[in-house]
């Protein structure tokens, strides 16, 4: 008896053994659906080649590319199978050349990637594109990207010079002005403003962003990997703003748990993301919602106190994901850019080399992280969505200064806002900005 049921099993097809491809896909699914129901939305799709998240950020100098026919069309050709396979793009375009020229390149680049997407069989793409407010005229930039390229995402980089309120020049008043009558409708204009990515680790450098991800929006440098993953403050908040702090904890420390094993399981389409990926592991978790919890509340958002709470509460969400940071690189190891060469291998001194390589070893044993980067935050995280926000909604705009880095997508409507306000609340967020990176942080104690 026994054999015959032995032999039965064995004649039976052999169970189907998953591909690593897709077996990381579905742990990935699995993953997303644990966090979407502790509250947190994390932003992957899943391709035939793999799951991924955030798009690619890349940085263009375009006369340059122009100028070198051979290097445009195999430049032309990865963008295309960028687009092709469903991946979302936003090129940050520099080098235009100065006044009429300006237009004149942005033009040629434009027909030359519309070119080339058509000749792909493509349907018209919806790219994200962005260029400074000095380097064109704004109507001419959303006219003709839209007319030739869709209506992505249109983003405006401001310099300092557009962030004085006394300035005089009427350039600069044309363009804050462009920028608010453009605001809404196909193919809008967003501003951004200068806005480094920090980390809270001191053994870590800030650094400089020169392009924009994708959807999120987010300031980040070019070619870098993230995986965003947005969390409404207000999921966790009854009909009185009243917050459950059991289930916010819980879903911080799912980002950072959770999100820490989903992002090793995503795949990253360009050779830079896949590098920066392996070393600095970065989780955006992007805090929304802000504007709408003072709603709930029936608070007055220029009182001092209401100021006072919420920073208390974004302070602890900010220190909450960092702590789960640390923990987790305690027990899976820390963040792989911290392995790269430090201050004790410059000294020719063998007992100078070993005091310095102690010393190290002491920072990173209190210092050490999972992640370079965690808290993501919007400007317009601090207005209320869904109705109407009066100007003193600019006084909670000192919050955004916990942020590791800042998002600057999907600007809410503001009904009842002017010209005035809407250029006085973008000054008013870049002289935040401002402060924030001015607190580098330097390898304390080593």
């Amino acid at each position: 008896m026994l054999r015959t049921v032995a032999t039965t099993r064995a004649s039976g097809p052999p169970p189907r053994v998953k591909r690593p491809r897709e077996a990381a896909s579905e742990q990935a699914t699995n993953l997303a659906r644990q966090l979407r129901l502790l509250g947190v939305e994390p932003k992957v799709r899943v391709f035939p080649w793999g799951t991924s998240a955030g798009g690619i950020a890349l940085r263009v100098r375009v006369r340059e590319l122009i100028a070198l026919p051979d290097r445009l069309n195999t430049w032309l050709q990865e963008i295309r199978n960028i687009l092709e396979s469903g991946v979302r793009l936003t090129l940050s375009l520099d080098d235009l050349g100065l006044d009429d020229k300006s237009i004149d390149c942005l033009q040629l680049f434009c027909n030359e990637v519309q070119v080339a997407l058509r000749e792909g069989g493509m349907p018209q793409q919806q790219l994200g594109l962005c260029v400074a407010a000095s380097d064109i005229a704004l109507p001419a930039f959303q006219v003709i990207s839209s007319a030739l390229l869709g209506c992505g995402p249109r983003y405006v980089v401001m310099s300092s010079a557009y962030m004085d309120a006394d300035t005089t020049d009427r350039a600069i008043q044309t363009d804050w002005a462009a920028l608010f009558n453009r605001r809404a409708g196909p193919a809008p204009l967003w501003p951004v403003y200068a806005a480094g990515v920090r980390s809270r680790c001191p053994l870590l450098n800030n650094e400089a962003t020169n392009a924009l991800l994708p959807g999120a929006g987010i300031a980040v440098p070019a070619g870098t990997a993230w995986l965003p993953m947005e969390l409404d403050i207000g999921r966790f908040a009854d009909a009185s703003g009243t917050l459950n702090s059991d289930a916010l904890t819980n879903a911080l420390e799912a980002c950072v748990v959770l999100g820490d094993r989903l992002f090793g399981l995503l795949s990253w389409p360009e050779e830079r993301q896949q590098s920066d990926a392996r070393l600095n592991r970065r989780l955006a978790v992007m805090l929304t919602g802000l504007g709408d919890l003072v709603v709930l509340r029936k608070h007055k958002p220029a009182d001092l106190a209401c100021l006072r709470e919420l920073d208390q509460l974004v302070g602890y969400i900010h220190h909450t994901l960092w702590e789960k940071s640390k923990q987790l690189a305690e027990a899976c190891g820390p963040l792989p850019a911290l392995d790269q060469p430090h201050p004790a291998g410059r000294w020719p001194d063998e007992s100078h080399r070993q005091d310095w390589q102690q010393r190290w070893q002491n920072a990173m044993t209190t210092a050490q992280v999972r992640h370079r980067n965690l808290l993501v935050m919007s400007p317009y995280s601090v207005l209320p969505r869904y109705g109407p926000a009066h100007e003193d909604y600019v006084d909670l705009l000192p919050l955004i200064a916990h942020a590791d880095a800042l998002s600057f997508a999907s600007p809410p409507l503001w009904p009842g806002c002017n010209a005035s306000a809407f250029t006085a609340f973008h000054r008013r967020a870049w002289a935040i900005t401002q402060r924030r990176d001015a607190a580098s942080f330097v390898a304390a104690g080593v």
